[in-house]
This record gives structure tokens, sequence and C-alpha cells, in this order.
């Protein structure tokens, strides 16, 4: 079973440390990516971030901006330093909204992300 960021949080705030089973393969890939760290008045203050919330039907009273975690009802987005993005069990990761911003080819993967997010709710 997958947590998420927050479920994880919650889990070991209250004492509840995870196990993994010792029969995992060796070669299984893990993601090595790290998320960066959130500054929430940058992200308030972003026409972007704004546009997406606003297209997502979302305002900022909607979601939990965690340190690296922007935690929305039915999904999770972190930011890295790859170029890449993705959005595998509910965890959408991205370039920074800096990135993003001066790329149209990103904010087009962007969109059409959430485009196919959105059509299978």
């Amino acid at each position: 079973m997958t947590l998420s960021s927050k479920q994880f949080d919650t889990l070991s705030a209250m004492g509840i440390s995870l196990w993994q089973s010792k029969n995992t393969p060796t070669n299984v890939s893990t993601n090595t990516t790290t998320a960066l760290t959130i500054d929430k008045t940058k992200l308030q203050q972003s026409k972007l971030f704004s546009d997406i919330l606003l297209s997502l039907n979302y305002n900022f009273a909607d979601i939990e901006i965690n340190p690296t975690t922007i935690e929305f009802s039915d999904f999770s987005w972190q930011f890295t330093n790859n170029k890449d993005l993705s959005f595998k069990q509910q965890r959408l990761i991205t370039p920074t909204l800096e990135t993003l911003a001066h790329s149209s080819a990103l904010k087009q993967q962007l969109w059409h992300l959430f485009t196919d997010y959105k059509n299978t709710l």
C-alpha cells in the first residue's frame, strides 16, 4: 500500500513506524528525486499557480502547503530540479513554478496532465 506524504507525516507524528517487507526484490527501482522546499509566499504570489488553482476549481483555503508538498483533496504536488513532469499514484511531480512559467512546452505538458487527470474523475 502506498501512502501520501501527508499520511506518512500523520502516522509518524502519532509515533507509528512503518515497516517494509524484507522480501522486496533488490532490483526494484526507487524514485531518487528530491522534493524541493516550497516557499508559501512565492506560491501565493505566483500568477501561474493562481491560474492553476482556478482551472482546478480550488482556492488557497482548499489546499494544505507542507514543507515539500502541496496537498489537494485528491492529489499531492511536489517540485523538483528535474525537467520532467509525472502524475502517478495521485502525486504530481514537476519542475518549479519559475521553470514552468518560462517554458511553454512544460506548461503545455502540465495542462495535458491536468486535463487527463480531470477526465478520469
